[in-house]
């Protein structure tokens, strides 16, 4: 007869327990819910599961059984009860097998344990949306994150000269944990915005007359502007020639930042609104970076193109026509119509 290994804590589980639920008494099957030998599950498969904060023992219960983890959703609720840590349940990121006793799954959650994951963070987005995307993959206090990169000493720390991080969290996929501190999260993103920005980066601002703040500012309104790497040193030189010249950058993504929502199209009206980052109605740079640019922004900000265009306008495909003279913007804007069939 094959012998099943019994885990210690069992014996002191009397097998005439009985639980009072709900006030009706319950005999529970005790080697169904007890002693299920782990090693009928050891080559079983695994899945990655998410128990969410708030979630209370009869929902995480009802959530196993329903991805196949446990088998009897009552006698999970009732061996968390038993042992005094239904409200002791850990949130988090798990991967379990498929079908393991339910005495094991309470342990497991009850210990908690959560796994890393890789978090992919897109070119072009603001701290508010990067905010929204590591919520969604690693339960981060988003109150919390959006404050830390707002807190003056806390950016001082990190070696950043400005008044809000937005523009220094580099967008790259990393290995991020479920419910990793926020501050840790913002150091890691930091710090990969720094090994792309280099020393040699800085001196090259320095060259052009600019200050790191300025340059990530002019990247990321480049980022916003083409998705197409091979403009961007094009549209860099657009901006470099109209700073140089004193004339307003007149940058669509700099009105987009400043609205609760993104239009498809600015009116009149939207060019109009008093805003230090309404490059319309001010000159030079706005006051700080619109997004997250990546690296190819952060190169054509500080190498632009040999051209001396003034202006550019949206085919409607994404890329652009670039012209010097105003006549011959006009002319570009009314093709670009044209071709947008408006």
């Amino acid at each position: 007869m094959r012998k099943i290994s019994i885990n210690r804590d069992l014996w002191k589980i009397k097998f005439d327990i009985l639980i009072i639920v709900s006030s009706s008494i319950v005999l529970l099957p005790i080697y169904h819910i007890f002693l299920a030998p782990p090693s009928l599950i050891s080559k079983a498969e695994r899945k990655e599961i998410c128990i969410r904060q708030g979630m209370n023992v009869v929902q995480i219960g009802g959530f196993l059984l329903k991805e196949g983890i446990i088998d009897d959703a009552k006698s999970f609720v009732y061996l968390a009860k038993i042992r005094g840590v239904e409200r002791e349940l850990k949130a988090g990121r798990y991967i379990l097998k498929l079908n393991i006793p339910e005495l094991d799954a309470v342990k497991i959650l009850n210990k908690g344990g959560s796994i890393s994951g890789n978090v992919t963070i897109p070119e072009g987005f603001t701290i508010k949306e990067v905010a929204a995307v590591l919520k969604k993959y690693t339960d981060i206090d988003e109150e919390e994150f959006l404050n830390l990169t707002n807190d003056k000493k806390f950016i001082e720390e990190l070696g950043i000269d400005g008044t809000s991080l937005e523009g220094y969290l580099y967008p790259d996929t990393y290995n991020f944990y479920w419910k990793m501190k926020e501050s840790a999260i913002i150091r890691t993103m930091v710090g990969r915005f720094k090994e792309i920005f280099t020393e040699n980066s800085k001196r090259r601002a320095e060259q052009l007359g600019f200050k790191v703040g300025e340059i990530v500012t002019l990247a990321s309104i480049i980022e916003k502007e083409t998705a197409f790497d091979d403009e961007k040193p094009i549209i860099s030189a657009v901006f470099h020639n109209r700073l140089k010249l004193g004339r307003p950058l007149q940058a669509d993504p700099t009105i987009q930042y400043i609205l609760p929502k993104h239009r498809e199209r600015l009116l009149y009206k939207h060019l109009q609104i008093d805003s230090p980052y309404n490059t319309y109605k001010h000159k030079g740079l706005p006051p700080g970076p619109i997004c997250s640019p990546e690296k190819a922004s952060l190169i054509a900000a500080l190498y632009p193109a040999d051209r001396d265009y003034l202006y550019f306008v949206a085919k409607g495909d994404g890329s652009h026509i670039f012209s010097r003279h105003l006549k011959e913007h006009l002319n570009a804007k009314k093709e670009a119509k044209k071709n947008r069939g408006s």
